[in-house]
C-alpha cells in the first residue's frame, strides 16, 4: 500500500469533509421544509399521515377490489413509504456526515501537528 504525505492525506480528507458538508447542507434544506407551514400541511400532515388512511380505505372498498385498482392503491402507499424513508434517511446521513466532518477536522489537525504542516 502506498504511503502518502500529510498533504495528501489532507486533501483526501479535505474532499471528504466537502462531499458530507453537501449531505449535511441537504439534511439542513430537508429540516427547513419540514419546519415551512405548507410543506408541513400538503405532506407532513396529509400526505405521509391523512392520505395512507384514505387509501386503505379505498383498498378495503368493495368497488375498488379490482386488480387495476388494488395495484394503483398499493403504488400509492409504497410512493408514500418511500418518500418517508428518503426524508429519514437524508436526515440520518446528513448526521453521519456532520459527526464525520468533525472528526475529519480531529484528523487534520493531527495531521498537521505530527507534520508541522500549517
Amino acid at each position: 500500500m502506498a504511503e502518502y504525505t500529510p498533504e495528501e492525506q489532507l486533501e483526501m480528507i479535505e474532499i471528504s469533509s466537502e462531499q458530507a458538508k453537501e449531505k449535511v447542507e441537504l439534511r439542513d434544506a430537508v429540516a427547513a421544509l419540514l419546519k415551512n407551514k405548507h410543506f408541513k400541511k400538503v405532506f407532513s400532515d396529509y400526505y405521509l399521515k391523512k392520505y395512507p388512511v384514505r387509501l386503505i380505505s379505498l383498498k378495503a372498498s368493495v368497488s375498488m377490489q379490482d386488480e387495476q385498482h388494488q395495484k394503483f392503491i398499493g403504488n400509492q402507499l409504497n410512493a408514500i413509504g418511500h418518500l418517508d424513508q428518503f426524508l429519514s434517511y437524508v436526515e440520518q446521513e446528513g448526521n453521519a456526515s456532520e459527526r464525520l466532518i468533525n472528526q475529519n477536522q480531529e484528523e487534520m489537525d493531527l495531521i498537521r501537528a505530527e507534520a508541522g504542516v500549517a
